[in-house]
């Protein structure tokens, strides 16, 4: 016979305080794996954004230099028009031959077109990078985590 003492508030309530306890701490992990992507991401900009390169005698390089360089113009040309030849040829002047454009798959710049609606161009493409990092991080650590036995 289930009496109050077995179903009464004071078994009910430290359950509650129990499972809410054990959920923040299924994803502490997470969260923290989150942060650290973050504020790495964000550490490694802010010392382009603040310029600190030129206070060590670099040239002026700042975050607009680390974006322009390798396939950050690319991934914009193809966001702003598509693969369509006639559209980058004569809106951008970047080196590349029109027929490079089509090596670069469609996703990323689709990502920062879905986002220039909330950001411009290249702030855009700086968010979807951090998304990005965030997605490979948390799916890197649940790989793992599935696979790697704990001691």
């Amino acid at each position: 016979m289930l009496g109050p003492d077995i179903i009464g508030p004071a078994t009910i309530g430290p359950c509650v305080v129990q499972l809410k306890q054990m959920n923040s701490i299924k994803f502490r992990h997470q969260i923290l794996l989150l942060l650290i992507t973050v504020l790495s991401s964000l550490t490694f900009w802010l010392i382009f954004y603040l310029n600190v390169p030129s206070l060590l005698g670099f040239p002026n390089t700042t975050l607009e230099t680390v974006f322009s360089n390798y396939d950050g113009p690319n991934y914009m040309a193809i966001s702003k028009c598509g693969y369509d030849k006639n559209c980058i040829g004569s809106n951008f002047s970047l080196p590349s031959a029109l027929e490079y454009y089509p090596a670069h798959f469609p996703a990323y710049p689709l990502l920062i077109r879905l986002f220039n609606y909330f950001f411009s161009g290249p702030k855009s493409m700086i968010f979807v990078t951090l998304c990005g990092s965030i997605l490979l991080s948390l799916t890197a650590y649940n790989f793992f985590n599935q696979f790697v036995k704990h001691k």
